[in-house]
């Protein structure tokens, strides 16, 4: 059978009423219109599909069939459990030369993501493409995709395919018989990337969430999935944001355990404990500090400072205190912002036993000139407890491990560092979802500084085989993105962050390694050397509400922490991306005659500048310590990165490399 040469793609929906799971799920209302209505007004907005067909079954689907004409569909009906039947008789009829695969039981189908599709497809000379399914290079969110095949290929899986399961399923068969069907997976895109979020409808508790999604935002027929994705993660990152801002983290405490208990409904953490008085190195884990209540009164009894109201209030790890107390005995208590006078900075006394409260410059001021005194009362208390942590160990097929950190241990500021504690939680979902990730992750939610390194110490040996690293903090901000280099300028974390941020076309300041900062100065420390990179949306030091109670949830916006871990999810990618491999010889060249790698008849081999295969071969062999990306080699050597990973494939048969 012979079809006109030019390109056309004909969309096939398959639909019926009588799903097993959900029972006349395409009529279920969606902002007053019915899910096969919303699946088929978005897929008429592709720009390159010619043909709209709904293929549904033979049985008195009267009502679906009413729909489909009333959105302009052609209707197909065949066999109801040999899906596969349908679609080839259909495509038959209707001398469909490509076929665009959509399920009825997404409404949130993107015509854009259909049109990318196509485009790949065109380009790509293949039998197969998709971008709908959970597989390591497809890392979309569900429900927005489809598959695309030729009508040749849906011609031989019809005649080949015999079990039930491929009959019903249509598509496996492509994706099982490589020999016989060239496919390829549409690369995710940057916005779709959320592959632990799942749009489209099977249950009933998937039709109860979308229709409360759909009801509670701005989101209509026409909204494009990236809108789609952005409103329903920063809906969720808002509802998180407003419930643990409030909590008292800091070293220890109670906080800090709420706060882990509370990602566990994020994501999977183990929540581990360090006995206080442990020695960590030239540090001692310090005892858990438990706070009630704390308050200071003027004569009349009005608190003038109080920490149910703002835990900033409150010095960090103030000791007890209950009394009368002169003014100007007071005020050597008191700290506030000259910079923000009207805020209430953050003070800490980890490591000295004293007390004090934190104020507006006004509440200082009325202090000052205050004659009678005031009652001060701190109800704290410090016991020999457990300074808490959480861990999350996410294997992949390299023992190789890749740090990601962030700290708990700040109160009540949204961006320092509230943000960043959230973004991880999600980062670990998606590094979770990333199917065949070749890099084995290690994820640490701790206090800053004390956390950081107690966790060094007893993980000492696992910590001295990690190379690289992110510390995730302050990414909520308002202001532009930013991303602070790692200690080792030529390390390929940093040149893969800088190749990001150009590739994605996005504004961003750079800084270098500085010993000011976060945990990178623990990691980064002579006898571990972790190269530690982060990216930022309002650096630390870098925006005036920093350490005050003006980091807040008008300050940040669940919107900016969708931004920032947009950016994370694709520098996850590249990481994921690259190739590493090390000489099994470090200690010397190995004899590469006894590999056909060099002329056993010497004396005659002399340098050109053009390099010989010799010379790659020396070269590759120099510079694979372990450390080195395949695409560093490549530049330094200007070669192409595949004549490159032929070579290592080449020796690592020959035991001469292993890849890291």
């Amino acid at each position: 059978m012979e079809f006109n040469k030019v390109m056309q793609f004909t969309a096939i929906v398959q639909a019926r009423s009588n799903s097993k799971r959900l029972k006349n799920k395409m009529f279920a209302n969606l902002d007053n219109h019915k899910i096969l209505e919303w699946v088929l007004f978005r897929i008429k907005k592709s720009k390159l599909i010619n043909k709209f067909i709904v293929a549904t079954s033979k049985n008195n689907e009267k009502s679906l069939i009413k729909i489909a004409r009333k959105s302009g569909y052609k209707i197909f009906a065949g066999e109801e459990n040999d899906v596969l039947k349908r679609y080839y008789e259909c495509a038959k009829k209707n001398k469909s030369k490509n076929i665009i695969r959509v399920c009825a039981d997404n409404p949130l189908i993107d015509p854009v993501m259909i049109d990318g599709l196509i485009s790949f497809f065109k380009n790509s000379k293949i039998d197969y493409a998709f971008n709908n399914m959970k597989i390591r290079n497809n890392l979309n969110a569900d429900g927005f995709g489809a598959e695309i095949f030729t009508y040749e290929a849906l011609k031989k899986a019809n005649a080949i395919s015999k079990s039930k399961n491929e009959r019903e399923h249509v598509t496996g068969i492509f994706r099982k018989k490589k020999n016989l069907f060239h496919s390829k997976i549409y690369p995710s895109k940057y916005g779709i990337n959320f592959p632990y979020l799942k749009f489209d409808i099977n249950t009933e508790t998937d039709l109860k969430k979308i229709r409360k999604f759909i009801n509670n935002s701005k989101i209509n027929m026409r909204t494009p999935a990236q809108k789609i994705i952005k409103t329903y993660l920063s809906n969720e990152i808002g509802n998180i944001l407003k419930e643990m801002f409030p909590l008292n983290r800091s070293l220890t405490g109670d906080g800090n355990l709420a706060t882990l208990k509370k990602l566990k409904k994020i994501t999977s953490i183990k929540i581990k404990k360090i006995p206080s008085g442990t020695k960590v190195y030239d540090w001692k884990v310090p005892y858990e500090w438990f706070i009630k209540d704390a308050w200071i009164k003027d004569s009349k009894n009005n608190k003038i400072a109080d920490f149910k109201k703002s835990n900033l209030n409150l010095v960090g790890y103030s000791t007890r205190f209950n009394g009368y107390i002169s003014p100007k005995r007071l005020i050597k208590k008191l700290h506030y912002s000259e910079k923000l006078p009207n805020a209430i900075p953050y003070k800490t006394s980890y490591f000295k036993r004293d007390w004090g409260f934190c104020v507006e410059k006004k509440v200082f001021d009325f202090v000052k000139s205050s004659k009678k005194k005031f009652q001060v009362k701190i109800d704290s208390k410090f016991k020999k407890g457990n300074l808490v942590y959480g861990e999350i160990l996410i294997k992949g097929k390299s023992k190789k491990e890749i740090l990601i950190s962030t700290y708990i241990c700040h109160p009540s500021m949204a961006n320092d560092n509230l943000s960043g504690v959230i973004l991880t939680s999600y980062l670990a979902k998606f590094i979770k979802s990333i199917k065949n990730r070749y890099w084995s992750y290690r994820i640490v939610f701790l206090p800053e500084t004390i956390g950081a390194i107690s966790y060094c110490k007893i993980n000492e040996n696992k910590m001295k085989q990690i190379d690289l690293g992110l510390v995730v903090t302050n990414v909520g901000g308002k202001g532009d993105f930013s991303y602070k280099q790692s200690y080792e300028s030529d390390h390929f974390i940093n040149e893969i962050v800088n190749e990001l941020f150009k590739e994605l076309n996005l504004k961003s300041k750079k800084y270098p390694f500085d010993i000011n900062g976060s945990d990178e100065r623990q990691y980064s420390s002579q006898f571990f050397g972790i190269n530690i990179c982060s990216v930022f949306k309002d650096k630390y030091y870098e925006f005036k509400e920093y350490h005050t109670s003006k980091d807040n949830l008008k300050f940040v916006k669940p919107e900016n922490i969708f931004e920032t871990l947009k950016i994370y999810h694709k520098l996850i990618e590249k990481i994921e991306n690259q190739v590493i491999y090390k000489s099994n010889n470090s200690k010397c060249e190995p004899m590469l005659s006894k590999y056909n790698l060099y002329p056993k008849l010497g004396g005659g081999i002399l340098p050109k500048k053009k390099l010989s295969n010799i010379d790659i071969t020396l070269w590759i062999l120099f510079l694979s310590n372990g450390k080195r990306t395949l695409n560093q080699i490549a530049k330094f050597l200007d070669l192409n990165q595949n004549k490159i990973l032929k070579l290592y494939k080449n020796f690592e048969k020959k035991n001469l490399v292993h890849r890291v």
